[in-house]
């Protein structure tokens, strides 16, 4: 993998680069799906619809998730230098502002829409569908995406690629 990124331009800031990026795009998803809510509160149309807001949100933590990863990954065969250090720590920093990020939207999901009847006062349930797409669909996805993180920031390493598979 460090040959294709070496020779690709760039090596370190090639990788910087790429965090920056999913940075970035966790940004404008944030600023979408926060005035997209709005928009829906405002407009009262939440009820029963799907949330827009909630998947651009997850969208720009997997995002955010899928560079800092990235950037990890590719930096641990990279040649040694200040710059390469640097690039290895921003990168670790990304992948556990990742896992604490996707945690506060487990938890902001839940709460946010679990108790949207007693806290509305309309008395109106939600679908049941709704419900599940709303609320139990993306938790799932974010606990998935954490763990796609954890498993390939920390546990599966590029030095377990090139160990024997009969010694595993």
């Amino acid at each position: 993998m460090s040959n294709a990124v070496e020779t690709a331009g760039g090596g370190q800031r090639k990788l910087l680069l790429i965090a920056l990026a999913g940075i970035f795009i966790f940004w404008l998803c944030a600023l979408a799906g926060t005035y997209i809510g709005v928009v829906q509160d405002v407009n009262g149309s939440a009820h029963n619809q799907v949330s827009g807001s909630t998947y651009i949100w997850l969208l720009g933590i997997i995002a955010l998730g899928a560079g800092a990863v990235y950037a990890k990954r590719a930096g641990r065969s990279l040649a040694g230098g200040r710059l390469n250090h640097s690039v290895a720590v921003f990168a670790q920093v990304l992948v556990i502002v990742t896992l604490v990020t996707g945690t506060i939207y487990g938890f902001v999901v839940f709460v946010g829409n679990a108790f949207n009847r007693a806290m509305s006062g309309s008395g109106v349930d939600q679908n049941e569908l709704m419900r599940v797409v709303n609320v139990y669909l993306p938790i799932i996805l974010a606990a998935g995406l954490l763990v796609a993180v954890i498993i390939l920031a920390f546990v599966h390493t590029s030095n377990t690629d090139d160990e024997d598979p009969n010694h595993a």
